[in-house]
């Protein structure tokens, strides 16, 4: 697992299923800070669908430059 920055973001391999990730994490959250924070799960190929449709394209460059 590792973070994206300082955006909240979590990069991670699972064997669980998208749905039971985001309920495991959703408690862990909640033990850990008192409230809800709900957490959503995306996976290799829902990202990948997302840059596809990337308006930007090549246009932009890797790393915010």
């Amino acid at each position: 697992m590792r973070t994206y920055l300082q955006s909240g973001r979590v990069v991670l391999e699972s064997d669980s299923t998208p749905e039971r990730l985001a309920a495991d994490l959703e408690a862990q959250l909640s033990a850990r800070f008192g409230f809800a924070v709900p957490a959503l799960i995306r996976t290799r190929e829902q990202l990948g669908e997302v840059i596809a449709r990337d308006p930007f394209g090549p246009r932009v460059t890797a790393g915010g430059h």
